[in-house]
């Protein structure tokens, strides 16, 4: 689908602050209603990308899928089908109807995103940010100025590189420089990092996993609020304990709650129970509180009596 043709689409979901970024346009997220906190999408996290295999994805949420699936999902949610809006992507959109995409077994290093990832700037280090000098070297951070965003490469265990993610600086806006279906490969970011460690800290975006790891701490994140069959089985097979430390939020505890139920009889989890008021891991770094919250983290079993805060 065109961009032309994207900006309609959105208008009739009901999507505002539309806005075009370099490969999608996007707005408010049609399924805040039902899985964002508050139920309101305070940033134009849902984006339509174009191109002849169009799709849908929300950085909040987590939803995302081919476009020709959209009307079918929200109905689940909403409860009612829209045939207006499916006429609308069947006219307009010229991919065809596929199925899910296959489990991936193997991935390969990218040489062309290699290139690609050389052209780019080195970030300007601010210490106590994510962009600083250690961070840099430690994951590969780089600037697009065209785009004006933050590069995060994204690796698999064998240090392949498979993906180049952006993240435009000063907004909560992200987007993806190839197709490559980095959580259906059961890929965690940061999981290349080779540690010593027995325990890895889980969270959910790419800035949290960076300003922990700031502390020298392990991190992986699952790029999300929402996690695929091939990130739970990676988790399975690996041989480290876990400390859960997602947002804290609607979302956030419904993700904890499935690597507990997928996970608690393959790995040891633990979890964070303190937040002190805070939304995530990277605010409580942000706030010097992180030390805090993690001298909170107590064994799963234990959830049921911690009133997390």
């Amino acid at each position: 689908m065109v961009k032309k043709d994207i900006h309609k689409l959105l208008k009739m979901l009901g999507c505002t602050r539309i806005k075009e970024t370099r490969r999608a346009v996007m707005g408010n997220c049609p399924f805040a209603p039902y899985l964002h906190e508050g139920g309101r999408d305070f940033r134009p996290s849902f984006g339509i990308f174009e191109g002849k295999n169009s799709y849908f994805n929300c950085f909040t949420c987590g939803k995302s899928g081919r476009l020709s699936y959209l009307p079918f999902l929200l109905y689940q949610y909403s409860g009612k089908y829209n045939k207006f809006i499916n006429s609308f992507i069947q006219a307009n959109d010229y991919s065809p109807e596929l199925p899910p995409p296959k489990k991936i077994t193997e991935t390969k290093d990218n040489e062309a995103l290699h290139d690609m990832l050389g052209t780019f700037e080195m970030p300007q280090p601010k210490m106590g940010l994510y962009d600083n000098e250690k961070n840099i070297e430690l994951w590969s951070l780089r600037y697009d100025p065209e785009e004006k965003a933050l590069v995060f490469p994204i690796f698999d265990k064998d240090k392949n590189l498979v993906a180049l993610k952006g993240r435009v600086v000063g907004k909560h806006s992200f987007f993806q420089y190839n197709e490559f279906p980095i959580k259906q490969a059961g890929i965690w970011y940061g999981m290349h990092i080779k540690t010593k460690y027995k325990k890895v800290i889980l969270v959910e975006g790419e800035r949290d996993a960076i300003l922990l790891s700031y502390r020298g701490i392990p991190v992986w994140a699952s790029m999300g609020a929402e996690v695929t069959e091939s990130q739970i089985s990676t988790l399975r097979k690996s041989d480290k304990a876990f400390i859960l430390f997602f947002d804290n939020d609607k979302a956030g505890r419904k993700l904890r709650d499935q690597i507990i139920k997928k996970c608690g009889v393959f790995n040891d989890l633990y979890a964070v129970t303190d937040y002190c008021h805070c939304k995530d891991p990277a605010q409580l770094a942000e706030r010097g509180l992180l030390g805090k919250a993690l001298r909170s983290v107590k064994p799963v079993s234990l959830l049921a009596k911690q009133k997390i805060t």
